[in-house]
């Protein structure tokens, strides 16, 4: 049986979130790359105003998984970019949860319209993206 030096690990672990960034760097990145103003993210995103400035505005914040979705809806971002942005917010896309599984469906068709997505949820009764 090997034994695992703690602090390499530590170390290890340290530089690759390090490498990875945070979620708020990430998603203001991808959101200037795009060239979108506040009010068109948080309205592509069912977004409350007042919550989008609270993302905006707070560096080291993790969103609830429903807010994470609809961002990654609303950027119209790829599989890849949406399962990157929910690592950064500490979740992750479930394979046995339906809601999740007919989001990674919608970005995977590149449908991006939020209100689509939600109407289709709600036939299912599933939650909703964004801010209800």
């Amino acid at each position: 049986m090997s034994v695992i030096n703690l602090s390499e690990f530590e170390k290890e672990f340290a530089i690759k979130e390090e490498m990875r960034g945070n979620f708020h760097e990430k998603l203001f990145e991808i959101i200037d790359a795009k060239g979108l103003s506040n009010k068109e993210v948080y309205t592509r995103c069912n977004i409350e105003r007042k919550r989008f400035s609270k993302i905006q505005c707070t560096h080291d914040i993790k969103p609830s998984k429903r807010i994470v979705l609809a961002l990654c809806v609303g950027l119209e971002l790829s599989t890849k970019e949406s399962v990157d942005l929910m690592g950064r917010a500490d979740k992750a896309f479930n394979p046995n949860d339906s809601r999740d599984q007919y989001v990674l469906g919608f970005l995977e068709n590149k449908c991006f319209d939020i209100w689509k997505v939600n109407e289709f949820l709600a036939s299912k009764g599933l939650e909703l993206l964004g801010c209800i």
